[in-house]
């Protein structure tokens, strides 16, 4: 797919302000600047149950990616009865948000609110309130759309959104309340009554019944049959709508066309549903043989015979896993399903892989890595950092980033690092030669990520990610504009599988935060470009205690260093790497976990006692650490000890007397507890 260009961003953004003075009805305000963007997607994505929730969860992402080109298609289609033909008119698109440049005349304005009203009132019955668009336009003129003006005009919009985000559902208000609502009748009556994927319980099964999602494919229309059917816990009760995405997951793994169409073929499945200007239902389907008129293509190589729809689709396959891990997999899909669904047999080059499958086809331990990445600052790009602001430049740096995180991702998850840099294998699985790692990409667009895989493999695409995402950015953002420096930030965690997925989904947001607002010491304030590893809330409690603690001391004149305990650390602190990397050189690789030789679990343990002492007595822990390791070369060969000494001069900058500031000789064992952590989860057994 071509990559965004500025030059013919700037030739189609000049032909829709064309466009919009020939069709405007003001003589004055000739445009409506349209922006709109999704509140609620962390409530509306990430509080599935964990039952299927893989597929169910990119299915979601795709449903609300695919919302923002649908609210684009209406306002643009009614206006101009075609929407490839003037689909410059989208001056972005993607990651929750898009702007629309559209003529000021009343039908327009009309249009906007009739689409938010539509889709609004569909997203209150489906997700209880908790998901609204917000959706603006602001009235401008010529020399508004000019780089002296158009930043306070963006501003103005932006306020007005977040206004709309405020008063959200406000239109409904006199509805809500009326007691016809609010006595609407309730159809289920216990929590095993509800959607077992999105926990909805206030279902009318006469009008909308319920489907199970288990060993055959049932409609529940009666309590009667719905408690039936709730006696058979490996039975997953679902609602139309998650039923649809459900289905729709797997369908995501080898598509390549969308369809849009009025009316759906009987028996159906996978589809998304919309509510249009009119406030009737249109449907979306995916397609490998194109049938229908309307078309989008996923990731197409050009722009010319379909509208493109970039999507991160990423995704790991049960065909894809170890031979091991996919009869796990097969064992859990049968347990739900049955052996065959639909009169099928379980289709492993189409079936999404499974928390189960992506944690079992780590390296050590059978753990999940739940990595959160979003770009740092891009707020304040848009509002005061950028010198010449216009239209242009807000399109194509919103459309660069958008094909970064939806295209060039996915090649960085195939083992294909954008730029110079060498994919991050510190297990030599070889990635390129299996192609691609054991992730799968949520959610992927704008200006972030949500990624979930096997532990290590999501650790080490965090890595490759960054260094990615740094060479694209300076060869297509900071060529062009000098004075920008995008950079990037992260957060991982790991769970095992069964852990409950909104709990991840909290904790990697969290850690995400986090690694945005650690501070150095010697930082005014958070420099942000950085990467929270294994986040646990005792962690920040714990690094807040020793760093006030220690400056404390400083002031009094008393021995002590500042940045006691760093969980964030800055991208390029590579002595991080070279630890790890050193203490793999006491290992060999057995099956699916790494194994060290000649040397017992002790000595990691007694490494991570090291981190006490620097805690507790500051310097004092260098003779600790020669102890442990003067200890370990007293029984070892020239090899290992020359592989000791590494490892020793890795963790303290020898000798302690030279003229080397303390800080800089100190550095490693400020933040020694990521490395062996990482290390020590490469040696766990499965099921530990």
């Amino acid at each position: 797919m071509m990559k965004p260009n500025i030059n013919d961003i700037k030739s189609n953004i000049k032909r829709a302000i064309e466009t919009c003075k020939g069709k405007s009805t003001n003589d004055s305000e000739k445009f409506l600047l349209i922006s709109g963007g999704f509140s609620g997607i962390q409530d509306t994505v990430y509080t599935i149950t964990s039952k299927g929730a893989l597929k169910s969860l990119r299915a979601r992402s795709f449903m609300l990616e695919f919302l923002c080109e649908h609210i684009c298609y209406e306002l643009v289609y009614n206006c101009f009865k075609d929407y490839k033909k003037y689909l410059n008119h989208v001056i972005y698109s993607g990651g929750g948000s898009f702007c629309i440049l559209l003529p000021n005349n009343e039908e327009n304005i009309s249009n906007i609110d009739k689409i938010k009203e539509a889709i609004n009132d569909w997203a209150f019955e489906e997700f209880s309130g908790a998901f609204f668009v917000t959706l603006r336009c602001l009235k401008l003129t010529e020399a508004d759309l000019t780089i002296e003006r158009f930043r306070g005009k963006w501003i103005e919009l932006s306020r007005l959104l977040e206004d709309d985000k405020r008063k959200k559902f406000a239109y409904k208000l006199d509805k809500i309340f009326t007691d016809g609502f609010v006595k609407k009748k309730i159809y289920q009556r216990t929590n095993s009554h509800e959607c077992q994927i999105c926990h909805r319980d206030n279902i009318d099964m006469q009008s909308t019944p319920l489907r199970v999602l288990g060993k055959n494919n049932v409609i529940i229309k009666t309590i009667d049959d719905l408690e039936k059917h709730s006696e058979d816990s490996n039975n997953i009760i679902a609602h139309e709508m998650c039923y649809q995405l459900y289905v729709l997951g797997d369908q995501l793994t080898n598509i390549s066309f969308i369809s849009r169409i009025t009316k759906l073929e009987n028996g159906a499945d996978g589809y998304l549903q919309f509510k249009t200007i009119d406030n009737s239902n249109v449907f979306y389907t995916l397609e490998n043989n194109p049938k229908n008129k309307c078309l989008w293509k996923i990731n197409p190589d050009t722009n010319v015979d379909y509208v493109p729809f970039m999507f991160a689709d990423y995704v790991t396959k049960v065909d894809d896993l170890p031979p091991e891990v996919q009869k796990k997999e097969e064992s859990a899909y049968e347990e739900v399903h049955g052996k065959e669904v639909h009169g099928k047999k379980m289709d492993k080059k189409r079936t999404t892989a499974s928390f189960l499958g992506l944690s079992n086809s780590s390296c050590g331990a059978d753990l999940l890595g739940c990595l959160r990445m979003d770009v740092d600052d891009l707020g304040k790009l848009f509002t005061s950092k950028l010198k010449n602001y216009e239209l242009a430049v807000l399109s194509y740096i919103s459309r660069t980033l958008n094909y970064f995180f939806k295209v060039v991702l996915n090649d960085i998850c195939r083992g294909n690092v954008y730029g110079k840099y060498e994919t991050t294998d510190l297990t030599t699985k070889g990635y390129k030669e299996r192609n691609g790692r054991y992730v799968s990409v949520i959610y992927s667009g704008g200006d972030d990520l949500f990624i979930l895989g096997a532990w290590d493999e999501t650790a080490e695409l965090a890595f490759d990610i960054q260094r990615g995402f740094d060479s694209y950015q300076t060869e297509y953002i900071g060529k062009i504009y000098e004075d920008i420096k995008l950079t990037i930030s992260a957060g991982l965690t790991v769970y095992k599988d069964k852990y409950p997925l909104y709990q991840m989904a909290k904790f990697s947001k969290e850690a995400l935060e986090d690694a945005k607002t650690f501070k150095y010491s010697k930082e005014d304030k958070s420099q942000k470009n950085k990467v929270c590893l294994f986040y646990s809330p005792i962690y920040k409690y714990k690094s807040n205690n020793l760093n006030i603690e220690a400056k404390k001391n400083i002031e009094n004149k008393q021995v002590d260093y500042y940045d006691k305990f760093v969980y964030a650390l800055k991208w390029n602190e590579d002595n991080m790497f070279l630890v790890i990397k050193s203490l793999l050189d006491f290992c060999e690789k057995q099956g699916d976990k790494m194994v060290l030789k000649d040397v017992s679990k002790g000595l990691i343990y007694k490494l991570f006692s090291l981190t006490e002492t620097w805690w507790v007595k500051n310097s004092l822990y260098v003779p600790h650490l020669f102890y442990i390791l003067d200890r370990f070369d007293n029984t070892s060969s020239d090899l290992e000890n020359s592989k000791i000494k590494k490892l020793r001069d890795l963790i303290v900058k020898m000798p302690l007397t030279n003229k080397q500031p303390a800080e800089k000789r100190h550095e490693v064992i400020k933040y020694l507890k990521i490395p062996l952590t990482w290390f020590e989860l490469l040696l766990r057994n499965k099921g530990e």
